[in-house]
């Protein structure tokens, strides 16, 4: 102990404010009475199982899909080609392309009163491209090129009158030009116009005439001529 009392006072207000442990015991409890309690935490890891098997699920079913779709595709394949190339002609066919081939490359009449023969189709073209190479080219011709070079008629006079007035003075000139003059005018004018017609006719009849090919006819015979006999 201390001779000061100042500090002996401080020393007992001290241990006054200091609460012991048998008085706070209560307080603690009432205060942790009342408040509540924590909910569980949350997990902080995914579902990896559920992940896995959804992915694991997802590739396992594309691959069986990719399978059956290269097995449809091959069994359409190997069908058609054991159809079309595996198994053998039918002799219809065959026959048929037999025909055809006998037609196409021999002779053979079609009408024998009439001379008219089947010839092999190369045979035909080689024919038909040397007669019109044979053909000579024309010139186009122009319609009617006379009427456009012919200059215009010269003008006429008109009346009886005209002359009279011309050496008689201004009142026989007066008088030489009537009404029934001018419309003998007018009618001399058309029948001159009428007249001009047949010139253009003439332009018409100097149009070449188109040469038709002329169709050659096969030797009428007792049967039909060999392959290689050329045409006739």
């Amino acid at each position: 102990q201390t001779d000061d009392p100042d500090e002996e006072e401080m020393e007992a207000e001290g241990v006054q404010a200091k609460p012991t442990e048998a008085e706070a015991a209560p307080e603690r409890a009432q205060a942790e009475a009342h408040e509540e309690p924590e909910g569980p935490l949350e997990r902080d890891t995914p579902k990896l199982k559920l992940i896995t098997g959804a992915y694991v699920a997802t590739v396992v079913l594309v691959v069986i899909c990719v399978i059956a779709t290269r097995q449809v595709f091959l069994q359409t394949i190997g069908a058609e080609l054991k159809r079309k190339v595996a198994e053998p002609v039918s002799q219809e066919l065959t026959d048929l392309r037999a025909s055809e081939h006998e037609r196409l490359n021999n002779y053979q009449w079609i009408d024998q009163q009439r001379g008219v023969v089947r010839m092999p189709a190369d045979r035909a073209k080689a024919i038909v491209l040397t007669h019109y190479s044979q053909i000579p080219i024309e010139p186009v011709v122009e319609e009617n090129p006379e009427i456009d070079d012919e200059p215009p008629p010269p003008p006429e006079p008109k009346g009886e009158g005209g002359g009279a007035g011309a050496g008689g003075g201004d009142g026989a000139g007066e008088d030489g030009a009537k009404p029934g003059d001018e419309k003998k005018d007018e009618k001399g004018e058309e029948k001159k116009g009428d007249e001009k017609k047949p010139e253009e006719k003439k332009g018409d009849e100097k149009k070449p005439e188109e040469k038709k090919p002329e169709k050659k006819q096969a030797p009428t015979g007792g049967g039909a001529p060999p392959p290689d006999a050329p045409y006739p």
